[in-house]
């Protein structure tokens, strides 16, 4: 043979390496990435951790995601292709469920690991206990202080590697309560644009959805809870009634307060203008049917339904409270109030009642400004960088995107 055993050797040296490269190569988007949302219904916070799974899915990561059993989140992740682990978490210190997703993280082999509620932070926090996991990410999607619960103080400051705040209103709120500025990052969360990009006039929707298309249609999407503030724009739409407005407001989401809600649309004689629809799985078109989002909040975090309304080229009258003007520039895309102030929130919507063509502006302005800032993809590339610094602190090699 014309070929020594070392040039074969050789040869299959070469073979090997390319080999080892190539594996490299193909695995190099690997990165054992576990997310768990113990939410039971479907809120923005579900929203966000759908768009994260299935972006981090798509741009070739390893992804899984741990969600309760048979909520709309587990659907919704399972029809994205997402690998779901279903459990039955049932409150905050279920053992049963920390041994369950410590197995997973195990199965898994973990390397990050990322809460999306603060259930889900305590959950995963003592799973890693028994199966450790490098680097623990906590979301922060509220503005409520932490300072009377020294546990969930301890867990942020602590027991977390970082915490996303969805705002510098979250932010401000976690450094004012004792958490170490270091660890806190905002990113912004984001809306999928497309999902609101539909053909057809406001007219033609209020149509097709048994709206009235001679009434200036005011709208809110929120949970039916108090720190949403339903009750100011309840008594807002008494002033309205009362100027003589051509006003109907829809009240479109479900929640605990509904029947003191809807008793007291009653009391206020305005149950004819206010109309609840309860939860709703065609919010994209009823934005594009109304005329005004309202967001009447005394507490905030930031509001998926925000951005999903600037997305659909809407104005906003909402409230100067939390994220909400990080959103919303006063007189720019919208008008801010302060909370709990119906006659200002009354004020604020009869000024845009009376002014159409600024409604026109208003809209086109945020529709710009939620794709500068608060698009599904830069908060998708924007926690990627989050990983990547967090990784490069532990001495792991950085994910690529």
């Amino acid at each position: 043979s014309r070929w020594s055993s070392g040039a074969y050797n050789f040869f299959f040296l070469i073979i090997l390496c390319l080999f080892k490269i190539c594996k490299i190569a193909g695995t190099s988007k690997k990165e054992m990435i576990v997310h768990i949302d113990c939410g039971r219904g479907w809120r923005g916070g579900q929203s966000q951790a759908l768009y994260l799974t299935r972006g981090l899915k798509e741009e070739g990561f390893e992804v899984s995601l741990i969600c309760q059993k048979g909520s709309p989140l587990w659907q919704k992740a399972k029809d994205a292709g997402i690998e779901v682990f279903p459990l039955k978490m049932t409150f905050e210190f279920d053992p049963l469920s920390i041994f369950k997703i410590s197995k997973i993280l195990k199965r898994k082999k973990a390397r990050i690991l990322h809460f999306h509620d603060s259930h889900s932070a305590t959950l995963g926090i003592l799973a890693s206990l028994l199966q450790p996991v490098p680097i623990k990410i906590s979301a922060r999607k509220v503005d409520f202080s932490v300072k009377g619960n020294p546990f969930r103080k301890w867990k942020y400051d602590k027991l977390v590697s970082a915490v996303i705040a969805v705002s510098n209103g979250v932010k401000e709120v976690l450094i004012k309560d004792g958490i170490p500025e270091s660890k806190i990052y905002t990113i912004y969360e984001g809306t999928d644009l497309s999902k609101f990009q539909i053909e057809g006039t406001k007219e033609e929707w209020k149509e097709k959805l048994g709206l009235s298309r001679d009434k200036f249609i005011a709208g809110i999407v929120a949970h039916l809870a108090h720190h949403k503030g339903h009750i100011y724009l309840i008594e807002a739409a008494k002033i309205l009634k009362e100027k003589g407005a051509n006003i109907e407001i829809l009240v479109i989401g479900d929640g605990e307060l509904k029947d003191f809600l809807v008793s007291k649309t009653k009391e206020l004689e305005v149950d004819d203008i206010v109309k609840f629809l309860g939860f709703r799985n065609d919010i994209p078109y009823l934005l594009k049917a109304i005329d005004l989002f309202v967001l009447s909040s005394y507490l905030e975090g930031l509001c998926t339904s925000l951005l999903d309304a600037m997305a659909s080229k809407l104005p906003i009258v909402a409230t100067r409270t939390g994220g909400i003007p990080e959103a919303v520039e006063d007189g720019v895309n919208g008008i801010l109030v302060p909370p709990r102030a119906p006659s200002a929130l009354a004020s604020a919507i009869y000024h845009l009642y009376s002014n159409r063509n600024l409604l026109i502006q208003m809209g086109e302005r945020g529709y710009q400004r939620v794709k500068r800032l608060f698009s599904v993809e830069i908060m998708i590339e924007n926690t990627l960088s989050l990983y990547n610094k967090l990784l490069k602190d532990k001495g792991f090699e950085p994910l690529s995107f």
